[in-house]
């Protein structure tokens, strides 16, 4: 889990994942976070999880509005993501074989 000070002017986290100021990609994810929860964005080809080999599950934020293909990839203990009912989702966006979870 990565934890900011609050009043840093250039990062901040969300559930111990690190982000620049005012964006809603992740800039880190910690190497042994199993679970992993992104703040609502429109994800493009690897801006969700990418090249994780601890990440188990993944859970996108309410009012996600699109995952395009390869938004994740190489993540190979990947079993799970949760993804908001109003969400685009593209064909490829997550391996094959992941469960997806619709909330």
């Amino acid at each position: 889990s990565i934890l900011v000070a609050s009043g840093n002017k250039n990062f901040e986290s969300y559930e111990g994942v690190l982000y620049a100021s005012g964006s809603d990609l992740p800039v880190i994810i910690p190497g042994a976070m199993r679970v992993v929860h992104l703040r609502s964005a429109a994800f493009e080809k690897n801006e969700a999880v990418y090249y994780h080999d601890s990440v188990e599950e993944i859970h996108f934020a309410e009012g996600t509005p699109s995952i395009a293909a390869a938004a994740v990839e190489g993540c190979p203990n990947l079993k799970r993501v949760y993804v908001p009912a109003s969400a685009e989702v593209a064909d490829g966006a997550f391996p094959a074989g992941v469960e997806i979870v619709r909330f």
